[in-house]
């Protein structure tokens, strides 16, 4: 019985979450469309995430507008661009291997014991060379592409677009709004 009701409820998120993501889709088509009457040809356009028009960027080089996250700018409110890359580390796992040179050991030993007796030669013997290697291994460790486009909007002076493991696209976002600013100067 238990389990019956879990199954229904497990169909009823379904079944509203697909509900959401067709409105979701519907919506993004009506604005889109709005868009591309008021601004003219879609020149360009970057999907940057799941949720429909607002994680978009759509760029309509004929009248100068861009639709970013959400916001229509001007091409000339657009004051700058950036690329970063940070890494979002997986597993780690460090590996520390800690050796003694032998022959130093034996080396400095016999000159020890010549110099100082057996005390000499535990005295040797002990300053031989040490050596630690420490390494580390990453498991899973993701590149994540950082696009800051700094605006003149005082409300919100830079949009960040963050794109996981996808550097084609990060670069052509970073270009086309190298482009931008280079037909805004």
């Amino acid at each position: 019985m238990v389990l019956i009701i879990v199954g229904l409820i497990g169909i009823a998120l379904v079944v509203l979450l697909v509900k959401g993501f067709v409105q979701l889709s519907k919506e993004s088509d009506i604005k889109s469309k709005e868009l591309d009457e008021q601004y003219g040809e879609l020149t360009k356009e970057f999907d940057i995430g799941w949720f429909g028009i607002d994680d978009t960027i759509r760029i309509y080089a004929d009248s100068k507008k861009i639709w970013l996250m959400g916001k229509v700018y001007d091409f000339k409110d657009i004051r700058s661009v950036s690329l970063e890359t940070e890494t979002k580390a997986g597993r780690r796992k460090v590996i520390a291997t800690s050796s003694t040179d032998t022959l130093g050991t034996i080396g400095r030993s016999i000159a020890g014991a010549v110099v100082g007796g057996s005390t000499g030669a535990l005295i040797g013997a002990g300053t031989a060379k040490h050596k630690t290697v420490i390494e580390q291994e990453g498991e899973n460790d993701t590149i994540v592409y950082i696009v800051d486009i700094k605006t003149t909007d005082m409300q919100k002076p830079v949009v960040t677009v963050r794109l996981e493991a996808q550097r084609d696209k990060a670069i052509e976002l970073y270009s086309t709004f190298e482009l931008i600013l280079e037909q805004t100067k």
